[in-house]
């Protein structure tokens, strides 16, 4: 296709969107109108009161207090200077300008690359954002209802008058510790990562190859029957998710049903570490963890719960070795990258072999300022969110909320060989889906699954869409096969109350095929 037939055909396509984009930009001024609006009339008000504040906060710091403050506000600026020297040191030791100017100089490559891709499949895509971006207009509108603007004007006044109570010395104390975790962290953290305790579930490595790690928690001592699982998480972030605190771990609850805990870690790759493929991670990875829990409980066969890329690598290794398999639960798991979600974002536009080339292996915050980029206005809802409860908020529920802050930010990087198959052969030529991936020279064919199968994901999920999960039991040959939905977005199965009935459910399905 030359380039005026290309082009052609993208602005004719384009005129589809034209009514979305309008639509979008309208609801857009509104929305962030509103939802700015509280905030200035709060911020005139405290501009007003400024000398006031700080004299009387002056006055209500006791001079030990006030020393003690110093001392640690000087601590972070300390930090804070040490980080940025180490990650200047870094930059030039690794020569990561050159490495950047590499990378721009595929401006060329890029655009032959987008000619290459057809123009019907790139504007679906677009189509498929702009429709999920109108939808979030209208989240965002409701979302900024719930926030209590008012309490939080009434917090600040307090301060400003003096006039600390229980509830303004708690909020003042959280919203302090905040501000210095973003000034020694970065905007997006919220707590001081290494005072957080995730996993806490008592565990031991039973296995390990390289950077891998299997897992294999405590069983509950009050728990005869003990039914072994192998949970296989992603590489994007650290697997304590599945057990983030006693009162938010999936673990702890297969636990409690009698289940056997394995659980995958794909550790931290080094530079070394960048020529790691799909195929070892699918053959001498998840196989390995599978044979090594075929021994030690004297079985043929593990069920295993493949979670978001887990998933992925989960489902290609039962194609495989489905003799080695039990059963299957999928969670939040992509097949193609032709539904929408990340997945399409990274496929159609991301520039893979660029990414690889430059940096060895794909850098962990690339990964999370992707997601922040995509809907920056969920960063917005979340401050907002954070700061208007901070009084309020208990400490169990700051303890979730910490750990999640950890969580998410705790980022890995990608070993980048095995990213650039898994991205361009897997989602790029929809591989997966078709039947073309191949793993040590054998076609992953998803209609060699026989297993029970148990596939699960939500509604909301915008990084991987529902359409792009489903297409899953479409494929495999299993008579027995779920699909099941669940309110939310991707990680609604852990964090929504309202879905710890579905974790009742994959313990039934794991006892039934164990």
């Amino acid at each position: 296709m030359d380039m005026f037939e290309y082009q052609k055909k993208l602005a004719d396509l384009s005129q589809q969107t034209m009514a979305l984009w309008q639509k979008m930009a309208q609801t857009q001024t509104q929305v962030f109108s509103s939802l700015f609006d509280p905030w200035k009339s709060m911020l005139d008000n405290l501009q007003k009161l400024g000398p006031e504040i700080v004299q009387n906060w002056h006055g209500q710091l006791e001079e030990s207090y006030a020393k003690t403050m110093q001392q640690k506000n000087l601590g972070v600026f300390q930090e804070w200077d040490k980080k940025v020297l180490g990650q200047l040191q870094e930059m030039a030791s690794t020569n990561l300008l050159a490495s950047y100017q590499k990378l721009m100089t595929e401006a060329t490559r890029l655009v032959e690359e987008a000619q290459s891709k057809e123009p019907a499949v790139v504007m679906e895509y677009w189509q498929g954002m702009l429709t999920e971006y109108l939808k979030d207009m209208d989240i965002i509108a409701k979302e900024t209802k719930k926030i209590d603007f008012q309490h939080v004007l009434e917090v600040w006044n307090k301060i400003a008058s003096g006039q600390w109570d229980e509830s303004v010395q708690k909020y003042h104390e959280r919203f302090v510790e905040a501000l210095k975790v973003k000034l020694q962290y970065g905007p997006e953290y919220y707590a001081q990562p290494d005072a957080v305790q995730v996993g806490q579930t008592p565990k031991k490595v039973v296995w390990e190859k390289g950077k891998w790690k299997l897992y294999h928690y405590e069983p509950a001592a009050s728990v005869a029957q003990k039914k072994p699982i192998l949970i296989v998480y992603a590489l994007i972030n650290r697997p304590y998710i599945e057990d983030l605190v006693p009162s938010v771990s999936l673990v702890q609850h297969f636990l409690s049903k009698g289940l056997d805990v394995y659980l995958s870690d794909w550790g931290d790759p080094s530079y070394e570490d960048r020529r790691l493929t799909l195929d070892q991670f699918i053959e001498e990875g998840v196989g390995g963890m599978v044979d090594h829990v075929c021994r030690q409980h004297g079985i043929s066969r593990v069920p295993l719960l493949g979670h978001c890329m887990g998933g992925v690598l989960s489902t290609i290794y039962t194609a495989l070795h489905q003799d080695k398999v039990a059963g299957l639960i999928t969670l939040t798991a992509p097949v193609t990258a032709k539904k929408g979600g990340v997945v399409s974002a990274w496929s159609y536009l991301a520039p893979v072999d660029a990414i690889v080339d430059t940096f060895g292996n794909v850098p962990a915050k690339l990964i999370r300022y992707t997601f922040i980029s995509m809907k920056p206005y969920y960063e917005i809802i979340r401050w907002h969110r954070y700061y208007a409860t901070l009084d309020k908020i208990d400490s169990k529920a700051m303890e979730v909320s910490n750990a999640v802050d950890k969580w998410v930010n705790d980022n890995v990087d990608i070993p980048g060989e095995f990213f650039r198959k898994f991205m361009k052969e897997v989602f790029m030529q929809d591989g997966l889906a078709q039947g073309s991936t191949t793993i040590a020279g054998s076609k992953v064919s998803l209609a060699n699954i026989t297993c029970p199968l148990l596939n699960i994901f939500g509604e909301e999920d915008w990084i991987v869409t529902p359409a792009s999960a489903m297409l899953l039991n479409d494929l495999v040959s299993s008579k027995e096969k779920v699909l099941r939905p669940i309110p939310g977005q991707h990680l609604g199965i852990l964090f929504d109350p309202h879905n710890r009935v579905v974790w009742d459910e994959m313990a039934a399905f794991f006892s039934k095929v164990v």
